[in-house]
């Protein structure tokens, strides 16, 4: 993916599965301001999730790739975010608590990583949460 290619004002990203020369999140990905949507599953890409992201992302599809460490405070910036999918992944640590400042969280996925301790209790202040999957970690 050439990032410099795609204009700004770009609401969702298409990422082939073979693109040549990408298999990490770059830091680039901060100039598409009005970006909504971005699905990343099943590409390989390895390294972590850098801290910018578009204030309007509303889906974030991670899944199935080998992206690793920990879930810095960043990614719970966004609340208008609505789906959270991080499944099948090299993740680990503790959810933070910040997750409770997504109150537009519809659906969070997060098994197969290597989470661990309780998930937090602000959980249960999301009202609209009618999806978390967090079976098969630490």
């Amino acid at each position: 993916m050439v990032v410099s290619n795609i204009d700004p004002y770009t609401r969702e990203i298409p990422y082939e599965r073979d693109a040549p020369n990408t298999r990490y999140i770059t830091d680039k990905m901060s100039i598409f301001e009005r970006l909504r949507s971005l699905q990343l599953s099943n590409n390989f890409i390895t390294g972590t999730i850098p801290s910018l992201f578009s204030d309007q992302l509303v889906h974030l599809d991670l899944y199935g790739n080998k992206l690793r460490g920990e879930l810095t405070p960043h990614l719970f910036e966004n609340i208008g975010l609505e789906s959270l999918i991080l499944g099948r992944n090299s993740f680990k640590g503790t959810l933070s608590t910040e997750v409770g400042q997504l109150y537009n969280l519809r659906t969070l996925h997060m098994g197969y990583n290597a989470f661990e301790g309780r998930l937090p209790s602000e959980l249960s202040e999301l009202e609209l949460l009618g999806e978390l999957d967090s079976n098969s970690n630490s």
